[in-house]
């Protein structure tokens, strides 16, 4: 596996700064962050692309965090994993049904992400420990992901249809904002925490599109 350059290590620790990873940029350009990893375990939702999926991957790896990937895909996944140049011993890239438990704690934290497009396919880390978070990976919104989005104690959705805005604006009680859910720009994201959202320009770094390109849903 070829060594990150001295270019990409730079950009990942830059990624280390401030309360948590950042996700992206206000208005105003300060960086909008979620603190995903904690003394608990914390479920994301990401109703979005798989460029997104890895951008976020990529920012985690930045933060120290240990990658676990349970896919579908695991060739897209192998691609962008070579492109980082991150140890072996640091990603478990496994298919649907398979789990990989891993030792978690605040200095070496685990992201595990779950592309498997079928809960039935997923496992739950939330009794597994602190310092874990699982990312669960959505290209498309229907009712049957409904309980997972409630669930989540964060959700971050790219730009949703209109059918996807009114299944998500109910779910998660943000019937305010369900006409920007579908009106952002293609490389914003809404994050909704706790009954509060928020608006992010994902802002990707040149490396950054390098090794993903540029992080739009579809």
């Amino acid at each position: 596996m070829d060594l990150a350059s001295d270019t990409t290590l730079d950009t990942l620790e830059l990624r280390t700064a401030g309360a948590g990873l950042v996700l992206g940029i206000n208005q105003h350009t300060a960086p909008v962050t979620a603190r995903l990893f904690r003394p608990e375990p914390t479920r994301t939702m990401l109703v979005g692309g798989l460029k997104c999926a890895q951008l976020i991957a990529f920012r985690a790896l930045g933060l120290g965090a240990r990658l676990t990937v349970r896919s579908a895909r695991l060739g897209a996944w192998e691609t962008f994993i070579r492109g980082t140049g991150v140890l072996p011993h640091e990603v478990d890239l496994l298919t649907p049904g398979a789990s990989a438990d891993r030792p978690t704690s605040a200095a070496k934290p685990q992201l595990v992400v779950q592309d498997t497009g079928s809960s039935a396919d997923e496992h739950d880390y939330r009794d597994g420990g602190g310092w874990r978070a699982t990312l669960t990976v959505r290209e498309e919104l229907t009712a049957w992901d409904i309980d997972a989005l409630v669930r989540a104690d964060l959700a971050i959705m790219q730009p949703l249809a209109e059918t996807e805005a009114a299944l998500a604006a109910s779910a998660l009680h943000m019937a305010s904002i369900q006409q920007w859910m579908s009106q952002i720009r293609e490389d914003m994201v809404t994050l909704v925490n706790r009954g509060t959202a928020r608006w992010a320009l994902l802002s990707p770094t040149q490396i950054e599109r390098n090794l993903i390109g540029q992080p739009t849903r579809h």
